[in-house]
């Protein structure tokens, strides 16, 4: 098996890192998992540490040495989706890092944009990302780096208007003023369930002081993941929680207004362009996806619920601009009925 025949497709991740590489003579699809390769919050030997690994590991996993992988991102065969890399700065900072790896070819490009590409499969389009962090980005038949192109995306703290991070932060702020009007929070009971370190009302505040302080780098994911709580009592069909509705309401239509920025940007331009709604917020809550897509209704013609993550797009981007090869990968090797459904999409 030929290394020169072989496209690595990687995606950096908030939660988790994962790799997939396609060996097109023996139609073999192989996928590697790691930690998080967030540039943002982790120091640079932490990043090429676990990068090192993924690709051992990915590497392992199709017969390949290591150095076989850096050869095939030295011809461009290699593309690796980063959280935040839609900026000038972001892509120096992420061209250093792989290059540091030895990977000194391979294209980097914002998450945002590969889970474009994933359903596209062209540079053009809108992608709505909200998952840990939230942003949306436009394509206009190339991905250029900038602020005009790429709308939030700020990081958590600072704003990703729509994140799961976003929820969480509404949540504890609004149970804050429950337990200062003496008022029973079913929802927070809720929340429970999932963190059951959170011991009581009274304890938040040092839950999350040991959360914020106890040297996790990588807090703000777990912190979001609580949103999973909240959504979940939104979306159920047997007496769905009113105050987790609201939340959610809330959070999609900051979604929408960072969308609906990115539509009066663009203007006349944007007009029949696919919508992709990609990330966790979106796959994992119908409430908050049927939300968006409502306060979109008449300005959007064609929305798509993306079926996979940005290292899919990643590795169909490496393989441009052979389409064929591109929908055998995705309609054919990758499982249809993937975790990532299509189904309920508006």
């Amino acid at each position: 098996m030929g290394v020169s025949h072989i496209f690595i497709g990687l995606n950096g991740g908030h939660h988790t890192s994962s790799a997939l590489a396609y060996a097109p003579e023996s139609d073999v699809l192989s996928m590697a998992t790691g930690q998080s390769l967030n540039m943002h919050r982790l120091p640079l030997n932490v990043i090429l540490y676990r990068l090192d690994k993924l690709l051992t590991d990915l590497c392992s996993r199709v017969g390949m040495a290591n150095t076989d992988a850096l050869y095939l991102a030295a011809t461009g065969r290699m593309v690796i989706s980063l959280p935040g890399a839609g900026l000038a700065d972001d892509q120096d900072y992420a061209s250093a890092i792989v290059r540091h790896a030895g990977c000194k070819n391979a294209r980097i490009v914002d998450d945002t944009w590969a889970g474009l590409f994933e359903e596209t499969l062209e540079e053009s389009g809108i992608c709505a990302f909200a998952g840990t962090g939230a942003s949306v980005c436009v394509a206009m038949g190339e991905f250029v780096p900038g602020k005009v192109h790429k709308i939030d995306g700020w990081g958590p703290v600072i704003g990703d208007y729509g994140s799961g991070f976003q929820l969480v932060t509404d949540f504890f702020r609004w149970l804050g003023r429950e337990l200062d009007l003496k008022h029973a929070s079913p929802l927070f009971d809720e929340v429970r369930k999932l963190r059951p370190d959170i011991r009581s009302l009274e304890h938040v505040q040092r839950w999350f002081d040991m959360l914020y302080l106890g040297g996790n780098q990588e807090w703000p994911a777990e912190y979001a993941a609580i949103a999973k709580a909240i959504t979940l009592a939104a979306d159920r069909e047997d007496n769905p929680d009113r105050d987790a509705c609201c939340l959610v309401e809330k959070c999609a239509h900051d979604m929408v207004t960072s969308i609906q920025i990115a539509l009066t940007r663009f203007g006349g331009q944007s007009q029949g362009m696919p919508l992709v709604f990609q990330g966790g917020m979106f796959w994992h809550s119908r409430l908050y996806r049927d939300t968006v897509a409502r306060g979109l209704c008449e300005k959007v013609e064609h929305v798509i619920l993306a079926r996979h993550g940005p290292d899919v797009g990643a590795l169909l981007m490496a393989c441009t601009p052979d389409v064929a090869l591109m929908h055998h990968i995705r309609d054919v090797k990758l499982d249809k009925s993937a975790k990532q459904s299509n189904e309920g999409c508006p």
